[in-house]
């Protein structure tokens, strides 16, 4: 037995007492890192929305030594899983943006063929209709002349 001031203590309590401020001490050192590491995400996520990026760079440089655990690990692989929907998205979005720029172009390019067409046949009606015209008069004048002819046989 040990004294300490008033107290006395076992090798046992002492070796106890040892270890439970050492678990204490490696606790409180895991939960800083875990908040460091949870500092280093928010600031990631937070330069990340300014710079409208999908790049997130992670320090960890305080965690040289050591392992990642599981739950850090599937939150980095949900995180990347997340990334990776949204930017399949985003390249699908951009794929029916452009084919419906496309199709609209394609679409505006019908309607000005449509319309040079229907102006074409309008003229070629109009033509159609003045060379009927044409024929009418003339049948008019062949028949008139072949009046005069019979009548100037006839005489």
């Amino acid at each position: 037995m040990k004294n300490f001031g008033n107290e006395t203590m076992s090798n046992k309590e002492m070796n106890k007492k040892i270890k439970a401020k050492t678990a204490n001490k490696m606790n409180d050192k895991k939960n800083k890192n875990d908040l460091a590491i949870l500092e280093n995400l928010k600031k990631a996520r937070i330069k990340n929305m300014q710079n409208k990026e999908n790049i997130i760079s992670v320090d960890f440089s305080k965690r040289k030594n050591k392992k990642i655990s599981d739950s850090e690990i599937n939150s980095l692989f949900l995180g990347l899983v997340r990334i990776v929907k949204k930017n399949a998205e985003q390249s699908l979005n951009e794929e029916l943006k452009n084919e419906c720029f496309e199709a609209t172009q394609n679409f505006r390019q019908t309607l000005i063929d449509l319309n040079k067409t229907e102006s074409e046949l309008k003229k070629e009606k109009e033509k159609n209709y003045e060379l009927s015209l044409k024929i009418e008069s003339q049948k008019e004048q062949i028949c008139s002349l072949l009046q005069k002819l019979s009548q100037h046989k006839l005489k």
